[in-house]
């Protein structure tokens, strides 16, 4: 028997919600709300599929009868299952919709023609939708690449703190654990130290060759030996850039978190040409190369970008070039 050490008072709701929960809805003006669904659907759905498996074991239900794992919610059930996290009926059907649009729950129609006026809903929960979907994103790691897991972590935590074993875990899967080994080797001789992460993620993203060792010259010239300033090699180092301003620094940080949690495509096609033009209290402007990135942005990946900001911030995004002047 499970033992409790604070005696609740019973039939009282518990919702608990898991930070995969939140990135998968991530893309919702509330992320909570469609996380702690999710959470909802799930703990009577494990309800549901404990009472049809000992139907099972005592023969009296068949193995496809999906009869049994049907859930009844009304709307007003729903929102107090939820613990007011959402109390707006119209918001919670949208994210009902929401879910339904993922495949996530399937909902369906009464039976029982003669109860059409019942407003009570019926739903039946998908865990394979959420088990494929943290598959692809949570991927789990092998003995072999298990110390690398570790590596990467302590390479993270002492260049973004945010960063975690999943984003390891992903990281390996994009690039491969022979590749990440091979260039975490080469990072120290890259004479990189302003930004070890990024480097790192260039260097895989553009498959850097080994650096060359450089070797100092010398010359004799008055009877002493001067150095000769070494000959750059290619591949040897990435493109000298102009100095990052602290804007530039502190925008690079997240870019780096938020490139990791994102896919190539959707990064590359949204994210990466933004810039952060100017900081004031909470709210970070930042600067988007078209109205349309803008959009995408304010609707569809704002939620996570602020996320993996070092504090909570308002974003906010601007477009045109005078906004830009006037900032800075």
């Amino acid at each position: 028997m499970k033992s409790h050490s604070v005696n609740h008072p019973a039939h009282q709701p518990l919702i608990i919600i898991r930070q995969w929960q939140l990135e998968y809805c991530a893309s919702r003006k509330n992320p909570k709300v469609g996380a702690a669904l999710i959470s909802y659907f799930e703990y009577w759905h494990d309800i549901k599929l404990s009472i049809k498996e000992e139907k099972i074991r005592q023969k009296t239900v068949l193995q496809d009868d999906n009869s049994d794992l049907i859930q009844f919610h009304s709307i007003d059930n729903l929102i107090a299952g939820l613990m007011t996290i959402i109390k707006d009926p119209k918001r919670l059907k949208k994210e009902i919709e929401f879910l339904k649009n993922k495949k996530v729950i399937t909902q369906l129609k009464n039976p029982n023609p003669k109860r059409s006026f019942d407003v009570t809903k019926h739903f039946i929960f998908h865990p394979e939708i959420l088990n494929h979907w943290i598959k692809n994103n949570y991927p789990t790691h092998t003995e072999k690449t298990a110390p690398l897991v570790a590596r990467l972590v302590a390479f993270f935590t002492n260049n973004n703190p945010k960063l975690s074993q999943n984003s390891a875990a992903k990281m390996i899967k994009q690039y491969g654990a022979e590749a990440i080994e091979r260039q975490l080797e080469w990072l120290d001789l890259r004479e990189i130290q302003d930004n070890p992460l990024r480097t790192l993620r260039a260097a895989l993203k553009h498959d850097w060759t080994e650096p060359t060792p450089q070797v100092v010259e010398e010359s004799w010239h008055g009877g002493e030996l001067e150095p000769v300033e070494p000959k750059p090699v290619n591949g040897n180092k990435p493109p000298t850039t102009k100095p990052e301003t602290e804007l530039q620094k502190q925008w690079a940080k997240v870019l780096d978190i938020v490139h990791i949690r994102m896919t190539q495509t959707t990064y590359d096609n949204w994210v990466k040409d933004t810039e952060l033009v100017s900081i004031e209290g909470d709210v970070w402007m930042v600067l988007c190369p078209s109205e349309m990135v803008k959009d995408r942005l304010e609707n569809r990946l704002a939620t996570v970008m602020g996320q993996c900001a070092p504090k909570e911030v308002q974003l906010k995004f601007v477009v045109n070039e005078k906004s830009r002047i006037t900032l800075m």
